[in-house]
């Protein structure tokens, strides 16, 4: 799971791979573990890319987490102004 960039302050992109073509979740919690956005994505096998604005989120760092219901995977965001 690759983001970038990182940190950011409008636009991110999220590139995977996918195993398998699913439906997928995707979830941004801040720092304190609070859920702040949620997306439904259409993930394809293979490699995948994803964006997302960002522009409204207040500075800090965040966990964003993709899942096909079945494996899911996280890594830092900072979103910085």
């Amino acid at each position: 799971l690759l983001i970038y960039p990182n940190p950011a302050n409008t636009i991110i992109s999220v590139e995977f791979n996918a195993e398998f073509q699913s439906n997928g979740i995707v979830f941004l919690h801040d720092s304190k573990g609070r859920l702040v956005q949620t997306s439904k994505e259409h993930i394809n096998n293979g490699n995948n890319t994803l964006t997302f604005n960002v522009g409204a989120l207040a500075q800090g760092m965040y966990l964003i987490t993709i899942s096909d219901g079945i494996n899911a995977v996280s890594r830092q965001l900072v979103v910085k102004r």
